[in-house]
Order: structure tokens, then sequence, then C-alpha cells
């Protein structure tokens, strides 16, 4: 019996989780952003993804995925940011933003860690940010569906994982469980 068998044990579409950023949390969260584009410009490193630099590319980017991670965050209860500006990761987890309400997980073919869905529901630059928090998936279960793949580059392999498949949030584990600990018991059970 698998670990990604184990952690998606329950699956309830329609299972996801609404967000509300505070006016603080707001303000980290296109912080981060922002700096993450002031150091891309500075490098003169190319948006990611196919993206198009500058303020209306790169930093809307930015901004929506620094505000998914704050609402991720948030909910997970632990920091934004921990250490490196630049980390993707929350709470161990990929996160992923996107504005389009069908929108689905990107899984590229380099990730490693589980990834999760946030849907966000505004746009603009005002200091509130509301989303939901759709689902998540480990990116090695979401490669292993050849429903989901290709993407539109042939050289960047993606697969797009429609949010109806996706893991519940409620499954996932919070950062202070013991994951081994936790997969260790729950096959004690099943035995």
């Amino acid at each position: 019996m698998s670990e990604a068998w184990i952690l998606r044990r329950l699956v309830r579409p329609g299972d996801h989780v609404q967000r509300v950023l505070t006016p603080a949390e707001v303000m980290r969260s296109d912080a981060v952003s922002r700096a993450r584009q002031i150091e891309d410009d500075s490098l003169g490193r190319r948006a990611a993804h196919g993206a198009t630099n500058g303020y209306r590319g790169g930093l809307e980017l930015h901004l929506a995925g620094g505000r998914g991670q704050g609402l991720f965050a948030s909910y997970m209860g632990v920091e934004h940011v921990k250490g490196d500006i630049n980390d993707p990761h929350v709470a161990g987890y990929g996160v992923r933003s996107t504005y389009h309400r069908r929108g689905r997980l990107i899984v590229q073919a380099d990730d490693v860690r589980p990834l999760v869905l946030v849907v966000l529901d505004e746009r603009s630059e005002k200091t509130r940010v509301s989303g939901a928090i759709i689902g998540y998936m480990d990116p090695e279960h979401a490669r292993s569906n050849a429903n989901w793949y290709p993407g539109p580059r042939a050289d960047r392999p993606a697969w797009f994982v429609p949010q109806s498949a996706l893991w519940p949030i409620s499954d996932l584990l919070h950062p202070s469980v013991d994951v081994q600990s936790f997969t260790a018991d729950l096959v004690d059970e099943l035995r």
C-alpha cells in the first residue's frame, strides 16, 4: 500500500477551503512578490513558463504566486516565507496559484514535493485578497496519468491536473504531523 494511497484515502470532490487574507498578510505577500520581481529584473532573468517580463507579466505572476502562498500559509498556520524569498514552498508543499475558475494544477517534470492549487478571487492590488484552496496532489501520481499530459511546450513537459482529480485539502497533513508515524499507524489500523 503506497503512502500516496494512504494520503488520498478520502477523496471528496468539491472539498475546498475559502480564505481571506488580512491587510497585513496581503502586504507581506505582495512585498515578497515585488522582491522576487526586482531580483529577476536585476539579474536579467526571464519570466518562467512563457510569461512576459515586466510589470504586466512577471510581476502579476509573482503577485498571484505570493498571494496564493499567503492564503495557504494562513490556512496551515505557518509563516509565509522562511529564509529564501524565492522558495516556492509553504510548510513543505509547493503552491500553484491561478485566477482561472476552472484552472488546473500544473505539475512540471522537475517537481518533487506535493503541490497545492489555489484559485484567487481578485486580481486587483486592493488590500482584500480572497481565494479557495482547492486540493493537492503528489507530482509522481500526476505524472503517472497519461490523460493529463502533455503541456503546450514539448521542451518543458507539464501535466495539467483537473480540479476534480485533486486530493481533498482536508486530507493534507499539518506540518506538525510526523508523516512516517502517521503512515505506520494508519497501515497498522488497516491490517
